[in-house]
């Protein structure tokens, strides 16, 4: 079953009725497990938009079979509960950008009973980045990053210090590329996995994009204009084109292609970004080859202990 994740930013009840048609389009292509991310960084997430977002995701479910995640990322955390209370025959995870209002002890407290899954910060630079995961990681969530991307030198310095840290919580990128390393699987973050195809965003301008990330150059229309397909377009056929090409040609020259499946096709800085990802995946090797043949108890990481034991409960073997 395909996978395919269907992003709306800043959901607003007037588009209601064109948000059911784009789900339904989705769930028409057959064998889809759908998930919905929902982004409220400005909208207030009222008691009209909750029965909104409500009947949008239940008028496709009556027709069409499929399983939803519903992801909130956003500060309005109190009025989740009335969205789960809507929707308690879907699975729903969420993720919570942090504001500056909110505390620790208030989100370990709601922890279990929202089932929160990891924390969103956004940050500027490596200091604001550095203090904000140092605070959260005491409510033991999943930290990620929304907006800020570190540099090459802050992710190996910060790598050396979490993977000692016998208080670490696992920071997202360092989770995708250990479990794409041990495990073989493309890791979940677009660039390391064959997106294409995968993604459908709606920003708050109403502007439809096929990619994740939301770059410049997979922008498919608006719908403010006719769109005769609206799933795919010319732009989306040239990108794919592009994709095959560029993977088929890693394929037969880097020995790290079944990491990163070539990255991003579209990022305009693919050959530095491909260099950077040699060295992480160099130095998280190093780590993964002298560490591996220890004793669980002797692993400072949390994380890697927690996660080396899933791995072998599910039938994994490690090899010195």
């Amino acid at each position: 079953m395909k996978r395919k994740t269907f992003i709306i930013e800043e959901y607003e009840i007037e588009i209601q009725e064109t948000v059911q048609k784009l789900i339904a389009a989705i769930v028409k292509e057959g064998d889809i497990d759908l998930m919905i991310r929902l982004k409220y960084y400005h909208t207030p997430l009222t008691r009209r938009l909750i029965d909104s977002i409500a009947d949008t995701i239940k008028a496709v479910g009556k027709e069409h079979e499929f399983v939803v995640d519903i992801v909130l990322e956003t500060d309005q955390w109190k009025k989740i509960k009335q969205l789960r209370r809507k929707l308690n025959q879907y699975s729903i995870s969420l993720d919570l950008k942090v504001s500056d209002g909110l505390q620790v002890k208030e989100i370990a407290h709601y922890k279990k009973k929202l089932l929160l899954d990891k924390i969103m910060l956004s940050c500027k630079d490596y200091d604001t980045f550095y203090q904000s995961y140092h605070r959260w990681k005491t409510a033991g969530l999943s930290i990620a990053l929304e907006e800020y991307e570190l540099t090459l030198k802050e992710y190996l310095q910060f790598f050396e210090e979490w993977i000692h840290d016998p208080k670490a919580t696992w920071f997202v990128p360092f989770e995708d590329i250990i479990s794409c390393m041990m495990t073989g699987v493309p890791a979940g973050i677009c660039e390391h996995s064959s997106c294409m195809g995968k993604y459908l965003y709606l920003d708050q301008n109403k502007k439809v994009y096929f990619c994740a990330k939301k770059r410049e150059n997979t922008q498919m229309y608006s719908l403010t204009e006719n769109v005769p397909d609206l799933l795919y377009n010319e732009i989306y056929d040239n990108a794919l084109g592009m994709a095959i090409e560029k993977r088929n040609q890693c394929a037969e020259e880097c020995e790290l292609f079944g990491l990163c499946r070539g990255g991003c096709p579209l990022d305009e800085k693919l050959a530095e970004a491909c260099g950077e990802y040699i060295q992480k995946v160099s130095r998280i090797g190093e780590f993964i080859e002298k560490e591996i043949v220890n004793s669980f108890t002797d692993i400072e990481n949390p994380c890697m202990r927690q996660f080396y034991l899933s791995l072998i409960a599910y039938g994994f073997r490690f090899s010195q």
